[in-house]
């Protein structure tokens, strides 16, 4: 303790101050009578601390300790109850915190009595899981972790890189990951809530079969509402269009453009000319949201002669994430950040006036399978075989049409830029 150091708590009920008198008075007995310093200014001090507060934090122990220090006494501990608790070698430097012998009879810092009541009473090591702006944060109480053993430097998260940050005013170590940092985080599904959960924990396996270091483990959880469907439009003549979405937990950035080369390089502009039947691709992209857990969905596309998504007048282009019409190819789905598809440029019937696109688009998890459909292995996007064999049909990346048969060594065919080619698909023949 320091004589420096103000700590107001709160008195305790039912103590007997003539016990606690007749306790601190063992300093007019041996072996404390060998002793040349006055004991009564600590037998006062002792009786005015444990008539007021009760000796949960080790106060006895403390004050006989500090009186046999100043006489030079040694092994009188035990006599009383006590041991020698090596608390004047170390230093607890909080309010909240004072110097005490664990079991194994090593000097920690303790909690406070009335500092740590509100975490026993609910059984926890520190404060509830703060969830702000998809991140996720606990703070744990130093001295609770120190008087469990807990060497709290070796801490982490299910990352081992993802350590806690100590705040050196309160003594409190805060462990946080987030959407663009998650610590390797389980992301998961309930219903129509996104979890992302994660473990304080204590050094893994060394490969011992035995272990004396006590161990923690600490489960804690954010919960959010999944993304809604955003709806995108774009006038066909335009370059881009870009939409900030702020919905609650979630806020990333949507940006539709238009393209006028499969490699995605040369954006529409206003002095681009279009002709009808010419190839457009379109990129939905999702900015400022985490890659490594999210990909972007087109859910539906279509396309009105109005500005205005619900206009009357509509024709379908894609639905629940597959072409809709025969020139309109969906590129990539579902795959990342970004979604691509195809399609040739088109004009309302008796209508001369511009053409607009819109899409509904959504954020998914990619552990739950966001894509539509797959590639196949030279880029070229193919519908599934059924059951009996018969064969699909699909446009490739480019438009051109193609067709597949099934696997039983049939060959399959499709139209490259220079002619028809055949490839078997294994190494039987007809």
């Amino acid at each position: 303790m320091s004589c420096a150091r103000v700590v107001n708590d709160s008195r305790g009920d039912g103590i007997n101050c003539e016990m606690m008198k007749e306790r601190c008075n063992v300093l007019l007995k041996a072996p404390f009578t060998n002793c040349s310093v006055d004991p009564q200014p600590f037998i006062t001090a002792c009786t005015n601390l444990l008539c007021n507060y009760t000796d949960t934090d080790g106060l006895f122990c403390h004050l006989l300790d500090a009186y046999a220090r100043s006489c030079g006494l040694e092994d009188w501990g035990e006599e009383f109850g006590c041991s020698d608790t090596g608390c004047f070698e170390k230093q607890c430097l909080y309010d909240n915190e004072f110097c005490g012998l664990s079991l194994g009879g090593d000097a920690r810092c303790f909690c406070r009595s009335s500092y740590a009541a509100p975490y026993r009473a609910n059984g926890t090591l520190g404060d509830d899981t703060v969830c702000v702006s998809k991140s996720a944060s606990v703070s744990l109480v130093g001295c609770l972790l120190e008087e469990k053993g807990i060497d709290i430097p070796s801490l982490r998260l299910n990352d081992p890189n993802c350590t806690g940050v100590q705040d050196l005013a309160t003594n409190k170590v805060t462990f946080t990951f987030s959407d663009t940092d998650h610590c390797a985080a389980n992301v998961s599904i309930n219903g129509s809530r996104i979890i992302y959960a994660n473990t304080i924990m204590t050094p893994g396996d060394t490969g011992d079969i035995i272990n004396r270091e006590d161990q923690l483990s600490i489960h804690f959880s954010c919960t959010y509402a999944q993304p809604q469907v955003q709806t995108m439009s774009l006038k066909i003549l335009d370059s881009s269009v870009v939409k900030v979405i702020d919905a609650g937990e979630w806020a990333y950035v949507l940006k539709m453009t238009a393209y006028t080369d499969v490699n995605l390089l040369s954006a529409l502009d206003s002095g681009t000319q279009l002709h009808l039947n010419d190839y457009l691709w379109i990129q939905a992209k999702a900015t400022e949201v985490d890659k490594q857990l999210m990909a972007l969905v087109i859910e539906d596309c279509w396309a009105t002669k109005e500005a205005q998504a619900n206009a009357t007048q509509r024709y379908n282009l894609i639905s629940n994430g597959c072409s809709d019409e025969e020139t309109v190819t969906v590129v990539s789905n579902g795959e990342g950040l970004a979604s691509v598809f195809s399609l040739r440029v088109f004009q309302f019937v008796g209508s001369t006036t511009d053409v607009y696109l819109h899409c509904d688009t959504k954020l998914c998890l990619k552990s739950t399978n966001c894509t539509k459909t797959a590639l196949d292995g030279v880029g070229r996007r193919w519908t599934a075989l059924d059951g009996v064999g018969r064969r699909g049909t699909a446009l490739d990346g480019v438009g051109r049409r193609w067709t597949a048969w099934d696997g039983v060594g049939r060959r399959w065919t499709a139209w490259d830029g220079v002619g028809l080619v055949e490839t078997p698909v294994n190494s039987m023949s007809l």
